[in-house]
């Protein structure tokens, strides 16, 4: 898994429930988040986030290094001004989906606080895109 991958992923099965999703790869506008989308009436941005596994002892903290000040910044002011702005991280075979607030926070937390703090957690490798869509509404 890769965040192309990743990304595909997520644009397809939005496409399958009727969203429209445009990538974005911004070198000039720091922190723009990976996809925008559309679903009815409803506008957004998702910045999408992977690493391979959560760390091997329960208190330690898991660690994003590409998950930019700049990224948390977008998210949160976008977020903060009406925005519904979000953070999709998959960790290993589970994703988890949170809004703007909550994204700040990811990467600095152990295992259990990451998924207490998540809108949304799915396990076994596949994401509800019927409740994702619900949650981006």
């Amino acid at each position: 898994m890769n965040e192309a991958t990743l990304r595909r992923y997520v644009r397809d099965g939005l496409h399958r429930g009727g969203a429209l999703t445009t990538h974005h790869e911004d070198l000039i506008n720091v922190g723009l988040p990976d996809v925008s989308y559309s679903y009815t009436g409803a506008h957004g941005w998702i910045e999408l986030k992977w690493t391979e596994a959560w760390p091997k002892r329960s208190g330690t903290p898991l660690r994003l290094p590409h998950y930019t000040p700049e990224q948390k910044y977008w998210l949160l002011n976008r977020g903060r001004a009406g925005g519904r702005c979000w953070l999709l991280l998959r960790v290993g075979r589970e994703h988890l989906i949170f809004d703007h607030e909550r994204a700040q926070h990811v990467g600095g937390m152990d295992r259990l606080l990451t998924c207490s703090c998540a809108k949304a957690h799915w396990k076994g490798g596949r994401i509800d895109f019927e409740q994702l869509l619900r949650i981006l509404k």
